[in-house]
């Protein structure tokens, strides 16, 4: 399936071309809900035509989390851009938008057993435990067709030993 996008030939000067192409792929790189279709833009009766890739997913980061259930959490997320280059904080830009995801690979934990994340509950010792994908962690979120935000992010495992070994 593809969703056309038409532009009068009064509009096709190359400069307007060339913004109109910035405006659609900043359009998908930051939509809240993702396009599931590939978009194609013609302009001027045909003379021009661009087609985008359908964006399904946007980037987020982790604000905060709260419980939601036995090793499941409910995080809350602001989603953001990236403007710089390399690594750092700096070089991604919050959007304004904010939401709440859970994680696919906590989907299947409980209290004891297998956690989604590989590891066994029953082979921890002292204070060892599952933890939450942490407060500023980058993470590829996706809108499910009921409305929920859904990301994957193999959760860690951290705490101490006793004995003292």
């Amino acid at each position: 399936m593809k969703v056309p996008l038409s532009v009068p030939r009064k509009f096709a000067t190359q400069r307007d071309f060339d913004q109109l192409c910035e405006v659609v792929r900043y359009l998908l790189g930051n939509a809240i809900v993702g396009v599931a279709a590939p978009l194609e833009v013609h302009v001027g009766g045909g003379g021009r035509t661009v087609s985008f890739a359908g964006q399904t997913y946007l980037t987020g980061r982790i604000t905060d989390y709260a419980s939601d259930g036995t090793n499941q959490w409910l995080y809350d997320f602001e989603v953001v851009t990236k403007t710089g280059a390399g690594y750092g904080e700096d070089n991604w830009t919050p959007t304004g938008w904010t939401g709440q995801a859970r994680n696919r690979i906590e989907d299947m934990n409980a209290l004891g057993g297998l956690w989604g994340n590989g590891v066994d509950a029953g082979n921890m010792v002292g204070t060892f435990d599952i933890q939450p994908a942490p407060v500023g962690c980058l993470i590829d979120i996706r809108r499910e067709r009921n409305g929920e935000y859904w990301f994957s992010y193999e959760n860690g495992v951290d705490g101490d030993c006793t004995g003292g070994s």
